[in-house]
C-alpha cells in the first residue's frame, strides 16, 4: 500500500508542479497554500512514502516507523487537501 500511495503521490506532485491550473482550489479555506506548495508536498511525501515502502520490504524497522509517521501526515495532509 505504500508503495502504491507514494508512487500516486508523486504523479499528483509532478501534475500539480506542472500545470498549476489542473487542480481547482475553493474559497475560504484555511489552509490557503498555492497549487506549487502543493505540488512539492505532494512530491516529497510520495518519495518519502515510496523509499519507506521499499525499505519494509528488507524487514528494517526504522522503515515501519517512518510508516506509520508518514501515514499519520498523510492523513493530516488528504484533510488539508481537500479543496483542491
Amino acid at each position: 500500500m505504500m508503495l502504491m500511495l507514494g508512487s500516486w503521490w508523486i504523479i499528483g506532485g509532478i501534475v500539480a508542479l506542472v500545470d498549476d491550473t489542473f487542480y481547482v482550489a475553493t474559497a475560504n479555506y484555511i489552509l490557503q497554500f498555492d497549487t506549487t506548495s502543493w505540488g512539492w508536498i505532494h512530491l516529497i511525501l510520495g518519495i518519502l512514502t515510496l523509499l519507506a515502502g521499499f525499505a519494509i520490504f528488507t524487514g528494517a524497522v526504522w522503515a515501519r516507523t517512518i510508516g506509520v509517521i508518514l501515514a499519520l501526515i498523510g492523513t493530516l495532509e488528504a484533510f488539508a487537501w481537500l479543496p483542491h
